[in-house]
């Protein structure tokens, strides 16, 4: 009876001797905010960082605390946040813990950022919609561009120094509320040869598309949008984020810190993999001969 309780405490011991390490990387979701947005990022993120993951959703906003707590006591090495409201919950109860963030938008204007801060934006840069706007509209000379105070902090820079590197020039019409962008689309008349559309929540909300896509199409004007969900409405072109690879993008980035990379050392990245999207029916209306090759690499709206 002793010699058989002393195998059974022998063998206890042993199991917990080689039992597995905490993961390295803790994962923080909102989930019930970013719902699906999250499964594309979420996978290519696993996908690339492996089994040494722990996985931790804020279902309730007063619970960011607790969780916060509990990533703490695992003994995690950095932290992989989805979405704005995860990655500030983070970088509020684990100051100076290192953290990689995706799914954000605009991250220094929502005050993300800081030493041990680093991560994969939304943010497609301008030079590269201006070069897929051209691929689709070789002719492309003078493209209009309506946005709000919102991002006027975030484009006006950008968008200046993207026209000059592709070849183009911008017109500009800022806009205070939705109200105004009817009048803003109206002046651009016979002015530009093009309309772009930045991510902008004032100018890219429903009534405002709605009078937008008419505008292009009464004036067979090419308009490119800010997501793809706007060409399958009627936008003729829109340069999409490939969520997964968005997320292997990210776990890159986390395994550097796993291995000893500072996150100083790690430079916020825009999203490296896109997808071009375009509506071909659009296309035929307003005139526009979408070039063969892009047939075969874009995702086509019918």
């Amino acid at each position: 009876m002793t010699r058989c309780i002393f195998l059974i405490n022998a063998l206890s011991l042993l199991f917990l001797s080689t039992a597995l390490p905490a993961a390295s990387i803790a994962i923080l979701m909102q989930q019930e905010k970013e719902g699906a947005l999250s499964e594309g990022p979420l996978a290519g993120f696993k996908a690339i960082a492996g089994p040494d993951v722990a996985q931790f959703e804020i279902t309730d906003p007063g619970a960011a605390q607790a969780i916060c707590a509990k990533i703490k006591a695992s003994g995690a090495k950095v932290v992989f946040t989805i979405g704005k409201d995860a990655t500030k919950a983070a970088m509020q109860e684990l100051p100076g813990m290192p953290i990689v963030y995706c799914m954000v938008m605009s991250p220094q204007e929502d005050g993300i950022g800081g030493g041990s801060v680093t991560g994969v934006t939304l943010d497609i840069p301008m030079v590269k919609q201006f070069t897929s706007f051209k691929s689709v509209v070789p002719n492309l000379k003078k493209i209009g561009i309506v946005y709000s105070d919102e991002t006027s902090g975030i484009i006006a820079k950008e968008m200046k120094a993207a026209a000059v590197k592709t070849g183009v020039t911008v017109i500009e019409k800022k806009v205070a509320s939705d109200k105004d962008v009817p009048n803003a689309i109206r002046e651009l008349k016979g002015k530009i040869d093009g309309l772009y559309l930045p991510p902008d929540r004032t100018v890219a909300n429903r009534d405002a598309f709605q009078f937008i896509a008419l505008f292009t199409f009464e004036n067979n004007l090419p308009f490119m949008a800010p997501a793809g969900r706007f060409v399958k409405k009627g936008a003729l072109v829109a340069l999409m984020i490939d969520f997964e690879e968005l997320g292997k993008q990210a776990a890159a980035m986390a395994k550097k810190i796993v291995g000893g990379a500072s996150p100083s050392s790690i430079p916020v990245e825009p999203p490296q993999a896109t997808i071009l999207v375009l509506n071909q029916k659009t296309a035929q209306t307003i005139g526009i001969n979408i070039p063969p090759s892009l047939l075969e690499t874009s995702q086509i709206i019918k």
